[in-house]
């Protein structure tokens, strides 16, 4: 797909999804459920986070650089709780109100751009706008399943929808590296994320690279569910019910190596 036919795509994603998590806000009679481990958030501080960043991202689309100086965990963390603090609402019908407002805004902001449009995201990461609403309609999916997890709720995440979420984090992997675990790394991973992306990630002397599918040589191959590739790479699902399930299958000649793919990257 091109841009412009991704951006469409995850702007009505991006407003189906709020749209969900608001209906489930609704029904909640407060918001101060921990979220799971190893998440610290309670569901009114991870609310309050999209409401935030749904604005700061509509700002990005109309051509400001991010104000977040980096990807890593502790820089996020500084910047998360920050904002956090400046809205105190604790009414979960007015919390899902300003969900639904800050989406509205960021759609709004996003009508009339075009897809490969670029903007600087965060950390100066260039990005086009619709792997921007791609990132955002990925925030809202998994705190939304982090939230639907700790309340006890249904809380699917669309193949297709997966899909729109990892063509926006494709320019942000290379920045997410783990140093420890790549050090040195000489390898080639085969990735194939089943109903779309294929392509070859390379390690040379623990440097990311990404190449086109079928690059030689490989050491190992990832088949995977676009839903479990996202859900096992940002932490919230292990990988071995994933490949008990037959949702990420590790193969080729190291297979072994293939298990430690996602440890070579900290997701933020």
């Amino acid at each position: 797909m091109d841009p412009t036919t991704i951006l469409s795509d995850a702007r009505l994603a991006l407003e189906a999804t709020a749209g969900r998590a608001a209906a489930m806000l609704r029904a909640l009679p407060d918001l101060e459920m921990p979220l799971p481990d190893p998440a610290y958030w309670t569901v009114r501080e991870s609310v309050v986070h999209l409401v935030n960043y749904a604005g700061i991202y509509a700002d990005i689309a109309q051509g400001m650089a991010s104000p977040v100086r980096g990807l890593t965990k502790e820089n996020l963390a500084a910047e998360h709780d920050l904002r956090i603090a400046d809205i105190p609402e604790t009414d979960p019908a007015a919390l899902a109100d300003l969900l639904l407002e800050s989406v509205d805004g960021l759609l709004e902001g996003t009508a009339a751009l075009p897809g490969d449009q670029p903007v600087i995201f965060h950390g100066g990461i260039g990005l086009d706008v619709a792997g921007l609403v791609g990132i955002s309609l990925g925030e809202h999916l998994l705190h939304g399943y982090d939230i639907a997890a700790a309340v006890g709720a249904p809380w699917s995440i669309d193949p297709g929808h997966a899909h729109l979420v990892l063509y926006g984090y494709a320019p942000c992997y290379e920045h997410i590296v783990n140093p420890k675990t790549a050090q040195g790394l000489n390898a080639g991973f085969g990735i194939e994320i089943r109903g779309g992306a294929e392509f070859t990630v390379r390690f040379t002397d623990g440097i990311y690279s990404v190449e086109p599918a079928g690059s030689l040589p490989i050491n190992c191959t990832i088949s995977a569910d676009p839903a479990a590739f996202l859900l096992v790479g940002s932490g919230r699902l292990s990988q071995w019910p994933a490949i008990a399930l037959g949702l990420y299958s590790p193969g080729g000649p190291d297979p072994q190596l293939a298990l430690r793919f996602l440890d070579l990257f900290v997701y933020p």
